[in-house]
Formats: C-alpha cells, sequence, structure tokens
C-alpha cells in the first residue's frame, strides 16, 4: 500500500519598513540544529490535518495566541509548492511556502513562548550569504540552502510555481 505524502509548511512575514525577512533562530541548547533561523513559523501538518489550519496552528504554539488571534491569516500568499526527499530517511514530502508582508505594530504582539525558537533574526537579502554561511555577528546563526532560496526569492520579488 502506498503511503500518503507527509506535508509541511513554512510562513515568511516580510517587514514591509524594510524588506527584511523576520526569521526564527533556534535556540543554543536544541540538540537539533541549533542556531538554525528558519521561516517565521513553521511544521509538519499532521496526518489528516488541512494545511490551512496547520498554519493557524503552528502560529499559536510558536507566537502565541496574541499575534494568531488579531493575524489576518487570509492575505497570506502561496509562494511556492514541492516535493522534497529528506536526507535523513528518503521520505517525500511536500512543502508548502507562504509568505506576507507586515508592520512593527503588527509583530509588537508576538509573544514567542516556544523555547527552542526564542529569537527573531531580522534579515535584509543582502544578509543571507552571511546568514548562511554563519558569518555574522549574532554568533552561529545558519541559514539552510533551500530555506535561502525560497526567502531569497521573496525579498527580490522573484516568482515560483
Amino acid at each position: 500500500m502506498l503511503s500518503k505524502k507527509r506535508k509541511i509548511i513554512s510562513v515568511w512575514l516580510i517587514l514591509k519598513e524594510s524588506n527584511q525577512a523576520i526569521l526564527q533562530k533556534r535556540s543554543a541548547d536544541e540538540t537539533k540544529f541549533p542556531f538554525v533561523c528558519q521561516a517565521t513559523w513553521a511544521g509538519k501538518v499532521e496526518p489528516g490535518e488541512e494545511v490551512q489550519n496547520a498554519i493557524v496552528r503552528e502560529c499559536q504554539e510558536e507566537l502565541g495566541d496574541a499575534f494568531a488571534n488579531n493575524f489576518d491569516f487570509s492575505s497570506l500568499k502561496l509562494f511556492s509548492k514541492h516535493d522534497f526527499q529528506r536526507a535523513d530517511n528518503g521520505e517525500t514530502w511536500e512543502s508548502y511556502d507562504y509568505f506576507m508582508y507586515v508592520t512593527l505594530n503588527d509583530i509588537s504582539k508576538v509573544k514567542i513562548h516556544n523555547m527552542s525558537l526564542p529569537q527573531f533574526v531580522f534579515a535584509h537579502a543582502t544578509d543571507l550569504h552571511q546568514l548562511k554561511e554563519g558569518i555574522n555577528p549574532e554568533q552561529n546563526i545558519v541559514l539552510f540552502d533551500d530555506q535561502c532560496s525560497v526567502i531569497k526569492d521573496i525579498l527580490y520579488g522573484n516568482t515560483r510555481n
């Protein structure tokens, strides 16, 4: 019997005022990928769960109810949908990348309560190479190649799909 592909969502918020991506930086205490920067929020779509419901759930889990309850989820734009193969087990997953422009006032309601993702990093497109290579003043910030490619395309206004 063929199993269904697992799904993962990533939501990238971009500051209108400065065209900076808002990335979450994983804690130094994380055993898996410490210091890695990733989407503003992201996560797995649970079996039987709709992608849109996973977006809301993950937002609540990672950024808190105060932000999620005031966020206009209908304004998110699908940037890309693609398959990728996990390096650790060879499984094929379906990835959904969404983005939206927000203001500093919009994100002032964020109360990051997830200890594994304790802080935001604000990055211009020109900062991405340094983040990807781990050469930066914040020490040990890393951005994976696939995430770097997505956020660079969003910041430069390139389209996908």
